[in-house]
């Protein structure tokens, strides 16, 4: 006697919505390298790269989730077969059949207005937990804006480096925020600039105050933003400079992406509290705890924060740790180059592979002896890639430290793609990067970058970051400056 179960899917509100198959052209995206710096060192410094993680996702996926159908039951079985029935539906392009505890589609492509379907290859006397899903072939729901002009701003006045208006109103749901730009300011000691997210015009997500020394840094900023439904939204990147009118702040390659969270499978903490510790050893700021809902799943893990330290020369350090594995997953070390008051960006992207039990993640924060590191807006968010409207993604992570002492540019890490249909796909990465050099020199700064090449051609995707390290920050070493880039774009 075979032995039955069915479930109803309303019950199971998290699940994943259906998908089509990977969309998956030789395209290829290298991570970060090192350029002819335009005047060779006399000698020759190492560069340092760590933690390096490059994702691709397709932003216009083959399926996009619809309500579930009602009635869904077994209505009969044989020795090895299942037949499932549902009530009828309206306005969808197909069904999918997924297992209730692993969320793998089971059976897929059921067509457009059918009721059943028959299950085959079962084993006799075992129990199958079952749930269904309608799907239609419009794009994955997300908004996104970009403004890859340098622009410039001499006064104190907050100007907009690139607006996303997500307006009318958006569905109701949780979305993903991701926001990253380009930011340098004068050659000055007073020449330091202002750069922030904000929504809505006066929520600030993240804000930085940088002294960058004429070269290009990264900034970003995230967070989950619960949608009522009822309401538009407005995220803003913005830049200011410090004093007006006498100096000049630039931003280049602004670009924000508000994705719709298409199932409840992630974990994310937004914790805007300030917290300061004088402890030379890593102090938890915020932790969140990721959990599968099925076995090896992969998990896309976007985070940022600002810190800060209390002495103009002595560094403060943050990272973000997977304590359950042992693994640094994002670092940075930066002094405030020439003021206390200072907020320096923090963040990245990384990957859990594999995970099949609750894995930890700190934002951990730690200061430079007798001196205080502080840290604030904090945004770790966890995405279950393993649901089925991420299928075709890919992504390359690099977590130990490279080295090198060329001015000649070198692929750190490369993820490599097929495109098979013509579509919009999200590309992203992120690395800290630094050097052995202790002088002031500009020439010897290590340089990073994101680039597409494919067939046609080689296409960088956002300005060359340089990490400038102060010399006369004494025992600095290890400093590590964030770069990161994001761009969407159509592939064919």
């Amino acid at each position: 006697m075979k032995k039955l179960q069915e479930t109803d899917n309303f019950k199971n509100s998290n699940k994943p919505p259906a998908s089509g198959t990977a969309n998956l052209n030789e395209s290829k995206q290298r991570g970060s390298g090192f350029p002819d710096c335009h005047s060779r060192p006399k000698v020759a410094y190492s560069f340092y790269i760590a933690v390096l993680v490059i994702c691709v996702f397709f932003m216009a996926a083959p399926a996009f989730a619809l309500d579930a159908p009602s009635g869904f039951n077994c209505s009969g079985c044989t020795s090895d077969t299942l037949t499932w029935a549902w009530d009828e539906f309206t306005g969808e392009d197909g069904f999918d059949i997924f297992d209730n505890d692993t969320d793998t589609a089971i059976v897929t492509g059921i067509p457009a207005g059918e009721t059943g379907t028959v299950e085959t290859g079962l084993d006799p006397n075992t129990t199958y937990n079952r749930y269904i899903k309608a799907y239609t072939t419009g794009p994955t729901a997300h908004y996104y804006a970009e403004n890859l002009s340098e622009a410039s701003v001499t006064n104190t006045v907050w100007k907009n480096a690139c607006t996303l208006d997500i307006s009318p109103a958006p569905v109701a749901g949780d979305y993903l925020i991701i926001a990253t730009m380009q930011i340098r300011d004068e050659f000055n000691e007073a020449g330091f600039g202002h750069f922030r997210l904000v929504r809505d015009e006066t929520n600030v997500i993240n804000y930085t105050i940088e002294r960058t020394e004429w070269q290009y840094c990264s900034f970003m900023s995230s967070e989950v933003l619960s949608a009522s439904g009822s309401d538009p939204y407005k995220y803003q990147l913005q830049f200011r400079a410090q004093v007006d009118p006498d100096f000049t702040t630039f931003v280049k390659d602004a670009a924000i992406i508000a994705i719709l969270l298409p199932t409840g499978n992630y974990n994310h903490i937004d914790n805007q509290t300030q917290g300061s510790t004088t402890s030379t050893t890593y102090e938890n700021h915020s932790v969140l705890t990721v959990t599968p809902p099925g076995a090896s799943d992969d998990y896309w893990i976007i985070h940022s924060s600002n810190i800060n330290s209390s002495d103009q020369y002595y560094w403060a350090s943050s990272q973000l740790k997977d304590l359950s594995n042992n693994k640094e997953l994002t670092y940075s070390v930066r002094s405030p180059y020439g003021d206390a008051g200072f907020w320096m960006t923090h963040g990245g992207f990384s990957v859990l592979k594999g995970i099949s039990s609750d894995v930890t993640l700190a934002e951990q924060f730690r200061a430079y002896a007798g001196y205080t590191c502080y840290e604030k807006n904090v945004h770790i968010a966890a995405v279950r890639l393993s649901d089925s409207t991420w299928d075709g993604y890919a992504d390359n992570a690099l977590y130990t430290d490279q080295s090198m002492a060329s001015s000649t540019a070198v692929a750190a890490v490369t993820t490599t793609f097929t495109v098979t249909t013509p579509q919009k796909y999200l590309i992203m990465g992120s690395c800290s990067i630094g050097t052995s050099d202790t002088n002031r020199v500009l020439n010897d700064t290590p340089i990073a970058w994101l680039e597409h090449e494919c067939s046609s051609g080689i296409t960088v995707l956002g300005e060359e970051m340089r990490f400038w390290r102060r010399g006369d920050v004494p025992t600095f070493p290890e400093g590590r400056g964030l770069f990161v880039s994001m761009r969407r774009l159509d592939l064919a």
